[in-house]
């Protein structure tokens, strides 16, 4: 018996103090994420920025490095109107390192330039990459042309992780297909992924954690008897399949047929290829 699967996957899938003036700075390191938010300054000349999650973004970052995304509102608090630019932004370390912010796939909405007036606001997400062990202090937004120094302290610790999945492989086994590494029990497809979360949108294979991931499985027996798919599980550590459809059993006959199989995203950065094993009968 020989079947063929392909695999296409579908994804739906902290206190800040201001201060006028100069800054003290530390040596530069040129160079994203999400979690609970830290609680925002306001000044009554000011700007409001309050950093809301961060994730961490293992996948993109450089050897020896780790990606910090934080999630970010400001508001203009005063009666004038602030240019934001998301290169004002920097993030000293506890090593006293200043790091510069950078740009990444992982961010479903970077932060945007843009000018806001009386009591307006911007959202988005900025990055920053910065060497392994070295630990976030503070964000900082420095704009000398309008004087503006916002320091954002009590930046809320990650509470997910970016995945990076680009393909998919799937194997199928049963009772004519003893040992699971037969060829003729395999399928290796690559998995093009589309990402329709209406919330966040993920990117370029790009998924947080707790993102559902849609698996659409297109089956093809080439066997002239009929067989019956009887369940599917994820050998990948931390996945958790959430949904199939339609319901197994189900019975292919030579023809393809569609299954889709609905995991999240896991808890720890995987990437790889996500493992699907469909147990089968005759």
């Amino acid at each position: 018996m020989i079947i063929v699967v392909i695999v296409v996957l579908v994804v739906i899938g902290g206190v800040a103090v201001v201060n006028l003036g100069s800054k003290s700075t530390e040596t530069i390191f040129s160079n994203t994420a999400q979690s609970s938010s830290s609680a925002p300054a306001t000044d009554s000349h000011q700007l409001s920025i309050n950093v809301t999650q961060t994730a961490l973004d293992p996948p993109e970052a450089s050897t020896g490095h780790v990606v910090y995304i934080y999630s970010i509102v400001i508001v203009d608090t005063d009666a004038t109107n602030h240019h934001i630019n998301p290169i004002n932004f920097e993030l000293l370390s506890s090593s006293k390192t200043i790091y510069q912010s950078s740009t990444v796939m992982a961010m479903r909405q970077a932060l945007q330039s843009v000018t806001l007036s009386t009591n307006q606001r911007a959202s988005g997400q900025i990055a920053f990459q910065i060497v392994n062990g070295d630990t976030p202090s503070q964000l900082e937004y420095n704009y000398s042309l309008e004087s503006v120094n916002v320091i954002v302290t009590n930046l809320p610790v990650p509470s997910s992780q970016v995945s990076l999945i680009n393909f998919g492989f799937a194997t199928v086994v049963g009772n004519q297909c003893i040992q699971p590494n037969e060829p003729r029990c395999m399928s290796h497809v690559n998995a093009q992924i589309y990402v329709e979360n209406s919330s966040s949108p993920a990117s370029a294979g790009y998924f947080y954690t707790g993102d559902v991931i849609y698996l659409k499985l297109t089956v093809t027996n080439l066997n002239s008897a009929p067989i019956n798919i009887t369940s599917i599980t994820d050998s990948d550590s931390g996945f958790q399949i959430v949904g199939i459809t339609p319901r197994l059993p189900v019975t292919l006959d030579s023809s393809e047929f569609d299954i889709t199989v609905y995991i999240t995203a896991p808890s720890v950065s995987f990437s790889g290829t996500p493992h699907i094993v469909l147990n089968q009968s005759p």
